[in-house]
């Protein structure tokens, strides 16, 4: 597998937990191929989210399929929701409220500019 993404999906099965949510991981995600700083801001912001999503659903799980293509690597990442997301101009809105700070805010734009 690869170190980097087995550390951070430690780390969010250990986040998720405390919100009684599982994360059930099947696949490989490879070493080589995928940038780490990439790897990092995807596969972190995308378990945030999912977890994130989860709190207010007990007994929630989160799954992760990794599925190595001859395009590359493709992680999917699903969770349940209390509400069917709203999508205006073709793009999810967020039911977060960004708060303004000197570092700007990961967001669904910078996931998929990573990707």
């Amino acid at each position: 597998g690869n170190y980097l993404a087995d550390a951070i999906l430690a780390d969010k099965a250990g986040s998720a937990a405390e919100y009684g949510t599982k994360i059930i991981f099947d696949g490989t995600i490879p070493e080589k191929g995928i940038e780490k700083c990439d790897l990092c801001t995807v596969l972190t912001n995308a378990l945030d989210n999912a977890i994130t999503a989860c709190r207010d659903i007990p007994n929630s799980t989160v799954k992760i399929t990794s599925r190595e293509t001859e395009m590359g690597c493709r992680i999917t990442i699903s969770n349940p929701v209390k509400f069917e997301p709203q999508i205006k101009n073709g793009k999810i809105k967020t039911s977060k409220t960004i708060k303004t700070t000197r570092w700007k805010p990961c967001t669904m734009s910078s996931m998929k500019h990573s990707a």
